[in-house]
């Protein structure tokens, strides 16, 4: 059956004075639409229009575009709600509220109005899944999941699969497994959040066990033992106190009471607690020691030591060591130490003592020594003997007190047999050994020569020791011993202060008076030029001693003094005296005596003195060789007079006297200056 929608337009005209839009009057008719075909009218002249969108038309956080088809308008506006939106007039609009909205449209007289689309404009919605306490958890407890977003009607989902009844915005997973939510499930606006990967991870499972039987003798212990997997660690406590300081996987328990363990997983931080157990300690049984005596004692004496309580099997201890065959409740012992007693009962417990201690004084070094090494008495000397020092003395000779002798050094003055007791500060006493002093005449020794000896230096001296017996003798210079070859005779250069000791065959010995040796050392004297004459050169010596000249090696008669006058050519030379001494030869001179006029005249020198250069003209002498000395007979130039004219440089020589010679003998003497 066909339907029909007719629209009558009527227009009416009104006054002049009243505008034809202000009186604008439309007649609708009822349009009949088929719901099975679109929305559209036509209406008699021709108008149709339709919003395409669906209706509702939903947006999810953006406005929604509407869009018109019109036909045969020439006019188009927009309503919302009923109203007229001002400036909507185009075939398109964008909806950015929620309301009912239709399309008028206008042709000419007449106007037609489309079916209405309600615009729905929901909140964008982006679904999360929060975990505040993180995505892991131990098992028993739950890992805190919140949808979040925007506001929506929430499901949540475990792998996938919706849960029943989880549609609140928290959710406690209990399992582990990948979490998601849905908001406005069903919705066009709904949204899925990302997964979200819950562990809860398994608690630990950690069982306690003990190494042995856990009934133990007071001060053992029995290790227990926990069965920890890698990453794990347990706290033990002991009657719910933690013992601190141990996370290993055992404990040495001690005492009695009930041992559990706090186990954690290092790798999850979950933590469980470990089964319980029960470790019996054996009360010890109370061992004491009586003492009957003084615990502190000299060396030699002994205490005696017994247990007043105590059943079972004894053992006595000296300073941690078991002592031999000490099983008994008494024990005497003479060392210094602490000494215990262990008893080990029925059960194999075994109690000890507390410590009691023993303090030993030892005895003094009872040593006596002889002070000078000798048991025996020379003459009338006396013989020093000397105990250990910081003690106290009294001495004995024969086996009687001397009375007043109580020093640490006792002096022997007759023979007999010596002893000391001797008692240190704590007052314990030691006899020394006895010492057997016996008595000897003493020897006598002579030196020959003795008293003040003058020698020469270089000489020596023979020295005689005339003892009253035959010995061994020691010979000693400035209080030194110099020789040791027992010999009675000695003969030396050395000078000093010179004595000899004899030591008889009864070990007595005697010591002889000084001899005091001399070595007289006469200084080598120099000789130096005094003045020249027609008689001769002067020499003189620097010494004051007495004196001896020589010439060319041999010795001048009569030539004493400390000057002597060279009347010859040669070399001198003079030695010191003083007492029988004699010093050493000296250096000697080299005297020249000449004619001065022939000489001079014969080798022509010239200038003299000189400077610089020294001319010669040798007129009858030229082919000889020529030598000069200095007065000392160094040789300082030599050569031969070839020519007419021989000149010599003597700028770097010493100022002073020079010798010319010749081959033939000729001489002559010249001086050079420095100016």
């Amino acid at each position: 059956m066909k339907k029909f929608s007719v629209i009558f337009c009527v227009m009416l005209m009104a006054a002049a004075a009243t505008s034809w839009s202000q009186q604008f009057v439309s007649f609708h008719t009822s349009m009949i639409t088929d719901v099975n075909t679109e929305r559209q009218a036509t209406g008699l002249a021709g108008l149709s229009a339709v919003i395409d969108q669906s209706n509702p038309a939903i947006g999810c956080g953006v406005p929604v575009t509407l869009t018109a088809t019109i036909t045969g308008a020439n006019g188009i506006s927009w309503k919302r709600n009923g109203e007229f939106i001002t400036g909507a007039t185009t075939e398109t609009f964008i909806a950015n509220q929620s309301g009912t909205y239709a399309v008028v449209v206008v042709s000419n007289l007449c106007q037609y109005e489309s079916v209405p689309v309600e615009v729905v404009l929901q909140s964008p919605l982006n679904a999360v899944v929060e975990s505040p306490s993180g995505l892991s958890g131990c098992d028993g407890e739950a890992v805190l999941l919140q949808a979040g977003g925007g506001t929506a009607s929430w499901q949540w989902m475990r792998d996938g699969v919706a849960i029943d009844g989880a549609v609140a915005t928290d959710y406690l997973a209990f399992e582990s497994g990948n979490y998601s939510v849905i908001g406005n499930e069903g919705e066009i606006c709904a949204s899925t959040s990302d997964v979200a990967s819950v562990i809860i991870h398994p608690i630990p499972n950690v069982s306690l066990s003990w190494t042995g039987d856990p009934t133990v003798c007071f001060g053992d212990s029995l290790e227990l033992v926990a069965s920890l997997q890698e990453g794990q660690q347990v706290i033990y406590f002991w009657d719910e106190s933690a013992i601190g300081g141990n996370a290993g996987a055992s404990y040495w328990a001690q005492l009695s009471g009930v041992y559990h363990g706090e186990v954690t997983d290092t790798l999850t931080g979950c933590v469980a607690f470990t089964n319980s157990l029960v470790l019996d300690v054996l009360e010890p049984q109370l061992v004491t020691i009586d003492v009957n005596g003084p615990t502190t004692f000299c060396d030699g004496q002994q205490v005696t030591l017994s247990l007043n309580q105590g059943d079972g099997f004894v053992q006595w201890y000296q300073n941690g060591a078991a002592i031999a065959s000490a099983n008994d409740v008494v024990v005497t012992v003479g060392a210094a130490g602490f000494y215990e007693a262990r008893v080990t009962d029925a059960n194999g417990c075994t109690s000890q003592s507390q410590p009691t201690a023993i303090a030993v004084y030892g005895l003094p070094d009872a040593t006596i020594i002889s002070y000078d090494g000798a048991t025996f008495l020379c003459g009338f000397d006396t013989l020093v003997l000397q105990a250990m020092p910081d003690y106290s003395y009294a001495w004995y000779n024969n086996d009687s007190l001397v009375d007043g002798a109580s020093s640490m050094e006792f002096m022997v003055t007759a023979p007999g047999v010596y002893s000391a007791e001797i008692t240190n500060a704590e007052g314990c006493t030691a006899f020394s050994q006895a010492i057997a002093v016996s008595s000897f005449d003493s020897p006598t020794v002579q030196l020959e020569p003795s008293g003040n000896i003058n020698i020469c230096a270089g000489q020596s001296q023979f020295f005689d020791a005339q003892a009253s017996s035959g010995g061994e003798f020691t010979w000693y210079l400035n209080g030194e011993v110099y020789s040791s070859d027992f010999v009675s005779f000695l003969e030396t250069a050395q000078p000093g202060t010179w004595m000899v000791g004899v030591t008889d065959d009864n070990g007595c010995m005697a010591m002889s008076e000084p001899a005091q040796l001399f070595a007289l050392y006469v200084a080598t004297p120099i000789i130096t030029l005094g003045d020249l004459s027609s008689q001769g050169q002067l020499l003189l010596s620097d010494d004051a001693s007495g004196h001896q000249w020589y010439l060319n090696g041999e010795m001048i008669q009569g030539a004493t003094d400390s000057s002597y006058l060279a009347t010859q050519e040669g070399f001198y030379s003079v030695i010191s005296l003083e007492d029988v001494c004699q010093s050493a030869l000296s250096d000697s001179v080299f005297i020249l005596l000449w004619s001065v006029g022939e000489r001079h005249a014969l080798l022509g020198l010239y200038p003299n003195p000189c400077t610089e250069y020294l001319v010669l003209m040798p007129a009858q002498l030229q082919g000889q060789a020529c030598t000069i000395y200095d007065l000392s007979g160094n040789l300082v130039w030599q050569g031969s007079l070839t020519n007419s004219r021989v000149e010599i440089d003597v700028r770097s020589w010493s100022a002073g006297m020079y010798s010319l010679v010749t081959e033939r003998g000729d001489h002559a003497l010249f001086a050079v200056v420095r100016q």
